[in-house]
């Protein structure tokens, strides 16, 4: 799993070398690979998901993944956001810290950033992402993809 997520994270652009490189080096610790895997594969597809309604469980789930990500020394944004984004992109939006607060501000959406990662971010994100893909629809916005795509082209 810790192979294959370093593929697919090499695959685009869309995490910086710097961060990418961390998770490839933290991620050669067997232990830390081990629980990377299992809470990348919880956050993904919701094991365990009997943790009370649907957003409680995806709260938890997110706070376990970004603590393994801490434990790998790689708690970035882009890192925590990137797998749920590629996976998930009719839902999850990627965090690139910079661009989004910009966009936050260009929609006066209180986006409540925080560089640590937390879950009331990633939530605001989350909202963010469906009030810009409301927006952009007449545009032929159709998923988290497309208003990526419009974030970068707004704050570049």
């Amino acid at each position: 799993a810790a192979d294959r997520a370093n593929k697919v994270m090499a695959a685009t652009k869309l995490v910086v070398p710097s961060e990418r490189k961390l998770l490839r080096e933290g991620l050669e610790d067997m232990a830390l690979a081990e629980g990377f895997a299992r809470t990348l594969c919880n956050v993904l597809y919701g094991f365990g998901s009997g943790e009370g309604d649907q957003e409680e469980g995806m709260r938890r789930r997110f706070e376990r993944y970004a603590e393994a990500l801490k434990d790998l020394k790689v708690p970035k944004w882009s890192v925590a956001s990137y797998f749920l984004f590629m996976r998930f992109p009719e839902e999850h939006l990627l965090l690139r810290p910079t661009f989004v607060r910009r966009a936050a501000t260009s929609f006066r959406f209180e986006l409540r950033y925080k560089a640590e990662l937390n879950w009331l971010t990633y939530a605001r994100l989350m909202e963010l992402g469906r009030l810009i893909l409301k927006e952009t629809e007449d545009l032929g916005a159709k998923d988290m993809f497309d208003v990526q795509s419009f974030i970068w082209r707004i704050t570049r």
